[in-house]
């Protein structure tokens, strides 16, 4: 019987692939460890870019939370023009 063991990799969309570099990094093993060390790099490539690209947007996520909440409290009338230049203004200023 056939399939499931690296939870359908082949099948994941980007978005997927982000929250799966353990399997990733499992199948790079195997890969390895079977001689296949050209695309075993690839594959570690491919783990590498997916942890640079979360750390990169944890980064700018966090830069940018209060500008979301800003925007978010604007859209709900929670606040005003005025406070959400404010936020806009101090995320400028940074």
């Amino acid at each position: 019987m056939s399939g499931g063991s690296f939870n359908y990799l082949y099948c994941k969309e980007v978005t997927d692939l982000m929250n799966s570099a353990s399997d990733l990094e499992e199948m790079s093993e195997i890969l390895t460890r079977e001689g296949y060390e050209d695309v075993a790099r690839d594959m570690r490539r491919l783990i590498e870019y997916i942890k640079s690209a979360q750390i990169r947007i944890g980064v700018l996520a966090e830069q940018l939370r209060d500008i979301m909440k800003a925007v978010e409290w604007y859209e709900d009338c929670d606040i005003g023009k005025e406070t959400l230049n404010t936020k806009i203004e101090a995320y400028r200023q940074r």
